[in-house]
């Protein structure tokens, strides 16, 4: 009987991996019996660690060789790397460090690029969508090396003294250790220290004409002369045959207009760079807010109708659900924001109708909840957020014994809409996911937030720790 018990379990899209306490590594889950002299091989090597992308497990041995399992036949190998000392893994990609001071990146189309390197790997992050294959990596000396088209050659130095590296789908943002911050990627989406702004405009038309194809609605015509073979349609010696001219006045209509912005704020001093979808924020020392990237995402905070600038002073903390940032100022108040949520122009009832949708007048049909709270920034114990909410706890006053309060804002189907909520004890740790956010108290109460029917629902979960 096997009396060993799991020391370390590891997940991706299609299986699940272990370790237990003997150093045996397992896999279960689709394809098991395809993997098991490779799983023979590793564990006669022994396991030093296991890292989980999105649809594959890397696990690097005591003897230096890494391997990888996938969920088919074809990212299911041992790679030609040898004397592998660390690894890290992202959504796509691993990179593994090598005892000759290398950096090997393997990409998840099974490419290997490998790179000199300084300092031992301290975080990887990748790009998303069109930009999908482009790579960052950080070192503990504070190297940071690049991988994929955005680079001129690949494993190529950035630059120095880096502090933080992150990334949002479409571009690249570093904190260095004197508070400056550098980017790069798509110059719109937080690339270039820019952002943007979309409005209307009145636009003058001249008048014009076109062609367009000659109605026979005279009330003479015959359908039956286009059999006839001396029928000619009607010739127009500018459009051609068939078609006929009709000339349009000249008008005025409202256009969509794109602008784009330089900061004049610069970028000094910065603690702490968050990013959304397609921007990115930075606070400072002094407790300011600076964004750049679209305005869809965050990314502008200056212009008219979403000026928060105002708002964003004094401020302890942010945190991003990818789609727009929540901070919490020093006297409690909460600010959220995305920017412009939709705008667009439609002909209803005869009428060319422009529509804006921003944060203070959001539809309803997005189901957002707004955070209508005053927090006490000495009382939090938790600020997070998950890809489209936020969760913060606070310890609750005058109380006999410990409680915390409970409040999340965002989108409703993934976890918004609890408004202070008492639970006994103190938060541990918060751990968002998909579609909520699981709370593990000091009492060992384990609470879990879900969504069944849209509705933001807090249960305990039943558990002997």
């Amino acid at each position: 009987m096997d009396n060993h018990q799991f020391i370390a379990i590891y997940a991706h899209a299609n299986a699940f991996s272990g370790i237990k306490n003997n150093g045996d590594f397992y896999l279960w889950g689709p394809k098991i019996k395809d993997n098991v002299d490779l799983i023979d091989a590793i564990n006669a090597e022994g396991v030093k660690k296991v890292t989980s992308a999105n649809n594959y497990f890397s696990i690097l041995t005591n003897i230096g060789n890494v391997y990888i399992i996938g969920s088919t036949k074809g990212t299911t190998k041992k790679l030609t790397i040898d004397n592998g000392i660390d690894m890290l893994t992202s959504e796509s990609s691993t990179i593994i460090q090598t005892e000759e001071d290398k950096a090997c990146l393997i990409e998840d189309s099974g490419k290997i690029s490998c790179s000199d390197i300084q300092g031992d790997i301290k975080n990887l992050v990748e790009l998303k969508y069109d930009y999908k294959g482009n790579y960052a990596l950080l070192t503990d000396q504070g190297n940071l090396y690049r991988w994929g088209k955005l680079a001129k050659a690949q494993g190529e130095l950035v630059s120095q003294n880096v502090e933080t590296i992150i990334a949002n789908d479409s571009a690249f943002a570093f904190l260095k250790l004197d508070g400056t911050v550098g980017a790069w990627g798509s110059r719109t989406q937080g690339g270039e220290f820019i952002y943007d702004y979309y409005s209307f405009e009145q636009t003058y038309f001249k008048a014009s004409k076109k062609c367009v194809p000659v109605k026979n609605d005279e009330p003479n015509y015959d359908s039956s002369d286009i059999y006839d073979p001396d029928y000619e349609p009607a010739y127009d010696p500018v459009c051609g045959r068939g078609y006929e001219q009709v000339s349009i006045p000249a008008y005025y209509s409202p256009e969509k207009k794109h602008s784009e912005h330089k900061l004049d704020t610069e970028l000094t001093n910065v603690k702490k760079i968050v990013g959304a979808s397609g921007s990115f924020a930075a606070l400072t020392l002094d407790g300011d807010v600076i964004t750049w990237g679209t305005i869809f995402s965050g990314g502008n905070i200056y212009s008219d109708k979403v000026n928060h600038a105002n708002d964003l002073t004094n401020i302890v903390d942010i945190k991003t659900n990818t789609n727009g940032y929540s901070t919490i100022r020093q006297d409690g108040d909460i600010t959220s924001w995305q920017g412009i949520w939709d705008i667009a122009a439609e002909i209803q009832f005869g009428e060319y109708i422009k529509y804006y949708y921003y944060d203070q007048n959001r539809p309803s049909h997005v189901g957002f909840s707004d955070a209508f709270i005053k927090a006490s920034p000495d009382s939090v114990t938790s600020f997070t957020s998950n890809e489209g909410a936020y969760l913060l706890t606070e310890k609750a006053k005058r109380e006999s014994s410990p409680h915390f309060i409970l409040n999340s804002w965002g989108f409703k189907e993934l976890g918004a809409g609890l408004t202070n909520i008492k639970l006994p004890g103190k938060v541990d740790i918060v751990f968002p996911h998909k579609t909520g956010f699981t709370i593990y108290t000091d009492q060992g109460h384990i609470y879990n937030i879900d969504v069944p029917n849209e509705i933001a629902v807090l249960k305990k979960v039943e558990t002997t720790i």
